[in-house]
């Protein structure tokens, strides 16, 4: 889909997200004709504090994420900016 306002698509992907308690981090500023970015996602904030299974003088923080999937996950963003109508396509892929 084109968005006259990239920021448009970004809010609208941060809104269907935030329905599954995924996060991510402010975007970079979109310059050029074209570009990608990888944000790091977390689950409900992250986790921070005991869980049980840590040495007892440690405390777990992370993105909630990476003890189920090893690394975690990203949200990989492309954008085009479309030069006949002055839009912009983004293209989102969580891996």
């Amino acid at each position: 889909m084109e968005y006259i306002l990239p920021e448009h698509a970004i809010a609208r992907l941060r809104g269907s997200l935030d329905k599954i308690n995924l996060t991510f981090p402010k975007v970079p500023t979109m310059e050029g004709s074209s570009g990608s970015f990888d944000l790091p996602l977390t689950l409900f904030g992250g986790r921070y504090g005991k869980t049980g299974t840590e040495a007892p003088d440690e405390i777990t923080n992370d993105d909630g994420i990476s003890h189920m999937v090893e690394g975690g996950l990203s949200l990989k963003l492309k954008y085009e900016m479309m030069p006949n109508n002055n839009s912009c396509k983004i293209f989102a892929k969580i891996e």
